[in-house]
C-alpha cells in the first residue's frame, strides 16, 4: 500500500497501537533539499550590525526562512524572515515581527545567490542573547559566525518594525508593509479604519431663478444616490457639511444657458466661506453649454462646502438639473 493510502487506513482506524503511529511518521516523505542550522546564545551588541551567518548556494537563487528569538532585560525579539537572494542583485525580504523590539536585517550579496546575513537592534539593553534557526529551502550551505572576508555587492536593509508584516526588495520596486495601517515606500496609503463614501447630487429645480447677474447664488444640492460610508456629510440648504473628518474630492459639471454674447459666466467652490477654486466660460449666446470645476482637500468635522455661480454680464436663463449635470463628492478616511 502507498504511504498516503497506509496513512489514511491508520487514521481511519485511529491507530491501533503506538507502533503504528511511529511507523507512519517514519514513512512520511521529507524533502531532502532543506538544510536546517541553528545556533543559540549569540551575543548581539546594541547599535552595531553583526554578521550572523553566510549562505552559499549553487542555483543562482537561494531561498531561506530565518527565525530570530531572544529576550534580555527589556529587549524582546521575535521575527520570522523569508528570504530570496538571486542572480543580478535580486534580493527579497518578507518579515513578521512581534510587538516588542524591532531589528534591522541587512543582506549583502555577491550580486548572485551567496550572501552574508546581518542584524542590528537600537533600543534597550546593551547586549542581547539571540537564538537563530535557518532553514535553507534550496539546500544551500549555512555557516554561522563566518571568518571569511565579508561580501560586497548588492545590499538591502530591511526594518522589521513592531507588530508588523513588511516586505522589501532591492530591485527598485515599491516596498510595502502594514502595522495596522498600510504603507508603500514609507507613505501611508490606507489606515486600519479606512473608509470611502460617494455622493452624487443634482440641483433643485428652482436653482435657475437665483442665478442672476445682480445677486448670483449658491446652488442647493439634492442627493441623487450614494454609496459606501453614508454618514460623513449632511446637506442643509446650499451647504454640504462634513460630519467626519477626511479627504474630499469634488468634481462637477453643470449645463446652462446664458443670454449674453460677450463676457463670461463663472463658478466658484467655497470652503467655510472662502473661495478656493474658480472656473469660467464665455457666455453661451442662448445655447446650452457645460461649465466644469473640481477641488480636493482635507476637511475637519464641521467644515462645509458651497458652490456658487455668477455672470459677469448677462444672466443664466436656463439650468439643467437632471441627467446633463452632476455633482460628485468622494470622501476618504
Amino acid at each position: 500500500m502507498s504511504i498516503l493510502g497506509d496513512l489514511g487506513t491508520k487514521i481511519g482506524t485511529k491507530f491501533k497501537s503506538l507502533t503504528d503511529r511511529v511507523e507512519v511518521l517514519e514513512e512520511a516523505p521529507v524533502s531532502s533539499n532543506i538544510v536546517t542550522k541553528n545556533q543559540t546564545n549569540i551575543i548581539v551588541t546594541r547599535g552595531e550590525y553583526q554578521r550572523l551567518f553566510r549562505s552559499t548556494d549553487g542555483s543562482l537563487s537561494s531561498t531561506l526562512r530565518v527565525t530570530l528569538t531572544g529576550t534580555t532585560g527589556n529587549v524582546v525579539v521575535g521575527v520570522i524572515a523569508d528570504l530570496i537572494v538571486g542572480h543580478s542583485g535580486d534580493i527579497h525580504i518578507n518579515t513578521q515581527s512581534n510587538a516588542y523590539t524591532p531589528v534591522e536585517i541587512k543582506i549583502v550579496s555577491t550580486v548572485n545567490e551567496d550572501f552574508d546575513f546581518y542584524i542590528k537592534y537600537v533600543s534597550g539593553n546593551d547586549n542581547l542573547s539571540l537564538d537563530v534557526e535557518v532553514f535553507s529551502l534550496s539546500g544551500g550551505t549555512i555557516v554561522f559566525n563566518p571568518t571569511d572576508i565579508a561580501y560586497t555587492g548588492t545590499t538591502l536593509i530591511h526594518d522589521t518594525g513592531v507588530n508588523s508584516v513588511k516586505y522589501s526588495q532591492a530591485s527598485g520596486n515599491v516596498n510595502v508593509y502594514t502595522d495596522g495601517n498600510y504603507y508603500a515606500d514609507g507613505n501611508k496609503v490606507l489606515t486600519e479604519n479606512s473608509h470611502m463614501g460617494q455622493l452624487f447630487a443634482n440641483t433643485s429645480t428652482n436653482t435657475e431663478t437665483i442665478m442672476k447677474r445682480d445677486n448670483g447664488g449658491n446652488i442647493e444640492p439634492i442627493m441623487k444616490n450614494r454609496s459606501g460610508v453614508t454618514d460623513w456629510y449632511s446637506i442643509s440648504g446650499d451647504k454640504v457639511t462634513i460630519t467626519k473628518s477626511g479627504t474630499v474630492f469634488l468634481t462637477y459639471n453643470q449645463d446652462i444657458i446664458t443670454n449674453g454674447t460677450s463676457g463670461y459666466v463663472y463658478t466658484i467652490v467655497y470652503v467655510n466661506g472662502t473661495a478656493i477654486s474658480y472656473q469660467l466660460i464665455s457666455n453661451t449666446n442662448n445655447y446650452w453649454d457645460g461649465i466644469h470645476n473640481s477641488w480636493s482637500g482635507y476637511l475637519n468635522t464641521g467644515d462645509y462646502i458651497q458652490i456658487n455661480y455668477r455672470c459677469a454680464s448677462g444672466n443664466i436663463t436656463a439650468w439643467n438639473h437632471n441627467v446633463w449635470s452632476n455633482y460628485s463628492f468622494l470622501w476618504f478616511k
